[in-house]
């Protein structure tokens, strides 16, 4: 039910009830972002700063990885950048099949990333991974949106609390190999929803040009 995944209301306050029904999104709808979803991408590669071809499923991004992997890149990051960070997790996908890599929890960001990524106004965040956040979640995350039974707290705090769109199971493969061998990870990133009226989401077919 829409009502218990953001609570009583969505992003900028609109009412969880009257603003979801059967038509869908009546406030938010993915139709808003269309033709916006397109500016600055930056690559944070923990895998490689961690040294590993994938994290742990058990593996908490935290803001010192987040800013330690950037130094080692030479990358600094600005407002408003879309932020792609490379676990190598989808490679349990693919060598390990869909059972390992949906039952063997997840690498991802918990509530400090998510204040990390609040503070420096990124546009955008999105990963390898099978969520976005870390799996099993935080139960301080699931408190502080104020739904302490919810499993995935930070979409909620993303999402609902800072209207900032999230990525899931980027195939980031290829463009973490070609930014180690360049040494760039900065690129213009392009990734427009369909078109859907009234849609709570969409499928993209991202871009990084470099």
């Amino acid at each position: 039910h829409e009502w218990g995944y953001w609570g009583t209301c969505r992003h900028n306050g609109y009412d969880a009830e009257t603003s979801v029904t059967w038509k869908g999104a009546l406030k938010n709808g993915i139709q808003e972002v269309a033709n916006k979803v397109v500016g600055r991408g930056v690559l944070v590669d923990i895998a490689r700063y961690k040294g590993v071809r994938t994290l742990p499923g058990d593996y908490l991004i935290t803001p010192d990885d987040m800013e330690a992997a950037a130094r080692q890149q030479g990358l600094v990051f600005r407002p408003g950048d879309f932020i792609l960070i490379h676990t190598g997790w989808l490679l349990i996908w693919y060598e390990k099949g869909k059972e390992a890599f949906w039952n063997s929890g997840s690498p991802g960001i918990g509530w400090e990333v998510s204040q990390w990524l609040k503070r420096g106004r990124a546009a955008a965040v999105g990963m390898d991974a099978r969520n976005v956040e870390f799996m099993p979640c935080e139960k301080e995350a699931a408190r502080n949106i104020g739904l302490p039974d919810w499993q995935l707290p930070i979409h909620v705090e993303l999402l609902r609390n800072q209207g900032m769109m999230i990525g899931d199971l980027f195939d980031l493969r290829e463009l973490a190999t070609d930014c180690a061998r360049d040494g760039v990870y900065e690129f213009m990133f392009v990734a427009p929803p369909l078109n859907i009226i009234y849609g709570t989401g969409s499928p993209v077919n991202p871009v990084a040009i470099k």
